[in-house]
């Protein structure tokens, strides 16, 4: 008995010594984990441009190594600018040090022999060298400037690859040898500023999910998977070689979420060879080229009257993140100097007061198809013979191709209305709502112009016995807007047979044309935009009314990019419009595109209470309106620069960064002084 009690009492000992063994095994773990969440602190409260890169692919004989060094030079110049002086005379400055880096994964090529053939033999550099190249010439120096916020880890992907073969731990040697933070798949960078406020980003190499259409769609699905209360602010991903930058607003949601894909630098460059792998995949030769970022901006100033949130606008290429982050630093500044209205004042007096506007009607293509059905035959010889007027019965040109001239020195601020349902009953229509933002938002901005899209009549206006009335107040909306109002989109409520029947049948798009003195345009037409001083150049607009059985609930942009995909054989540069409840905007890379590189997608939102598009059984709110885009002036080949913004805050904000920036610059009242580094 005594031996058995011994015995169980060692094994009592050994069982305690295990666990403890076991515990310390585990807390060792996970104090060598990267980090699931990783907090950094932002210094002061100017905006910060974070890069999102992944995909560098260091040791690939398909690599562009000078698109590389563009990168990292963005990174470390520093410049102070110099933007006159505040009320007390101090002078206005501000510098363009708030950049930092995340790295999304698969910096390097690495080693795997079973692709003898599309990596091995692919290879400039042996996997010591590519470790050494990306430290000494990358990691290291901005790692050292304090730029970089830390490296997404441990995903399956061709740094792992050394440690699947090996156990060496690629990217713990990278972190050591430069002191930087690894942040495991999928885990969150939490900002905290310096006023309190904190934006999340949850980072990861690999997406949860992929589609073949859709850049976004595993960042998409990993956010709405979160419930809202710990939704990170956006989502970041890499892996797939296909860049686009978004952000969106769901019905419902309180907040909007952005998300993005990076791009690549492997297989960019026709000049270098192609990327083995993808061609032997049937991708294409060249994959998309970019360097995404968000830019974080803290309220400043009156706009903290409009939005206490910090605004999230992600960007595609390091051009669009350069100007951006130019004009927001810049506004930041001169809100905090109390001259951001006096310089604006100045500006509009030297460039003028608003843009000179032309359509050009002449050099525009109208449609050969009827487009509005009108009463015929006996039906129309019984309206005459009780007295009928015709005239509500004339049709208007229809125009399948609409030039327009906006001659202007300053960028122009397109704004989208959309989805107002007049006519509806009044606890749904959306026209006191929209009849504010036009004022406040459209009128009194001298640089907003406006295309009137789908579902401005509700689908059942063409039924009611006040229907001239609903026709009339909706004439009077659009005519306020002046020469501002582009285009009036005719879509299928307009285009509803009800607007024949009746003892007082009308063609309601020619009604709204003639009175509102706006041009019609119907799905799939193209508007060419003449932006700038003198312009030779378009910015190509598609509009659509519906997405032809493509649209996606969960996906705001998905039709469009379909619709832009498969039915639009000549590119365009910006696609809006759908009826789905969602709305958003996206930016995503195609090399063929004639215009740009990055074309646009927006998905208007809801100025009605509730959406008409998704069947009896599914009467929901819409998401918020506010979507549009900014257009800078082209004056010569290469100034194709659009930003879209996808709520009225984030407008706002943007344009009036713009509107300085761009007017200050050609006013020469910026003066730019290269910072001392050393």
């Amino acid at each position: 008995m005594v031996a058995k009690a011994e015995k169980n009492i060692r094994k009592q000992e050994f069982q305690a010594r295990r666990e403890e063994i076991m515990w310390l095994e585990q807390s060792l773990m996970k104090d060598l984990q990267p980090h699931l969440e990783l907090e950094y602190r932002v210094e002061g409260d100017e905006p910060l441009l974070v890069l999102l890169v992944g995909d560098l692919h260091i040791g690939s004989a398909a690599t562009d190594y000078k698109e590389l060094e563009k990168l990292r030079d963005f990174i470390l110049n520093d410049e102070e600018i110099t933007v006159g002086t505040g009320i007390g005379g101090e002078p206005i400055t501000f510098n363009t040090a708030n950049v930092r880096i995340i790295f999304l994964g698969d910096e390097i090529e690495g080693v795997k022999p079973k692709y003898l053939t599309t990596n091995v033999m692919s290879l400039t550099m042996d996997l010591q060298e590519q470790l050494n190249y990306f430290r000494d010439k990358f990691l290291k120096p901005l790692a050292d400037a304090g730029k970089v916020i830390g490296m997404v880890s441990h995903y399956w992907g061709h740094p792992g690859w050394a440690l699947e073969a090996t156990t060496l731990d690629p990217w713990a040697l990278l972190a050591e040898s430069a002191d930087v933070e690894t942040i495991l798949n999928g885990g969150r960078v939490k900002f905290v500023f310096e006023n309190g406020q904190e934006s999340v980003i949850e980072t990861r190499h690999n997406p949860t999910a992929s589609s073949k259409f859709d850049p976004l769609h595993g960042a998409r699905e990993s956010l709405l998977m979160q419930s809202e209360p710990i939704r990170p602010d956006g989502s970041a991903s890499a892996h797939i070689h296909r860049l686009a930058a978004g952000k969106e607003h769901h019905a419902g949601a309180a907040n909007s979420m952005f998300m993005v894909s990076s791009g690549t630098a492997k297989s960019t460059n026709k000049e270098l060879p192609v990327d083995q792998f993808g061609v032997r995949l049937g991708k294409p030769y060249t994959t998309d080229n970019g360097f995404t970022s968000v830019i974080m901006t803290p309220p400043v100033g009156r706009y903290k009257k409009r939005s206490k949130r910090i605004e999230h606008t992600p960007l595609p290429s390091l051009r669009h993140a350069s100007v951006a982050q130019r004009g927001l630093e810049l506004l930041n500044q001169t809100e905090k100097g109390g001259i951001t209205r006096e310089l604006k004042e100045q500006i509009l007096e030297t460039f003028g007061k608003e843009p000179e506007i032309d359509i050009v009607e002449g050099e525009s293509v109208e449609s050969p198809a009827v487009m509005e059905r009108i009463p015929k035959g006996k039906v129309l010889e019984k309206l005459r013979g009780n007295g009928f007027d015709e005239a509500d019965l004339e049709r208007e040109e229809v125009y399948s191709k609409l030039k327009i001239n906006i001659k202007t020195e300053l960028p122009i601020l397109l704004q989208f209305i959309a989805n107002a349902r007049f006519g509806s009953d009044g606890q749904t229509e959306g026209f006191h709502k929209v009849n504010k933002f036009q004022r406040d938002y459209i009128i009194k901005n001298p640089y907003a112009v406006v295309l009137y899209l789908r579902s401005l009549l509700d689908n059942s206006a063409g039924k009611l016995p006040n229907r001239r009335q609903v026709l009339e107040k909706t004439a009077r909306f659009i005519s306020r807007s002046e020469d501002k109002g582009l285009a009036l989109l005719l879509d299928s409520s307009l285009r509803n047979d009800d607007w024949k029947r009746g003892e007082d049948p009308i063609a309601p798009g020619s009604f709204l044309s003639r009175e509102a003195d706006i041009p019609l345009i119907h799905h799939l037409s193209q508007l060419q935009l003449f932006v700038g001083p003198e312009a030779a150049l378009p910015y190509t607009l598609s509009v659509l009314d519906k997405l032809g059985h493509h649209g996606s609930f969960s996906k705001p942009s998905f039709g469009l990019r379909r619709n832009y995909d498969l039915y639009m054989h000549k590119k365009p540069g910006i696609v809006v419009g759908g009826h789905m409840p969602n709305a958003g905007t996206q930016m995503f890379h195609d090399g063929t595109n004639p215009e740009t590189e990055y074309p646009t997608l927006v998905a208007p939102g809801w100025w009605a209470r509730n959406v008409d598009t998704a069947g009896k059984g599914n009467v929901s709110p819409g998401a918020p309106p506010g979507q549009a885009t900014i257009l800078f002036p082209q004056e010569k080949s290469g100034d194709h620069l659009v930003y879209p913004t996808s709520s009225i805050e984030e407008s706002n904000l943007l344009f009036d960064a713009f509107l300085l920036l761009v007017g200050l610059e050609k006013m020469g009242l910026m003066e730019s002084v290269q910072s001392d580094k050393t």
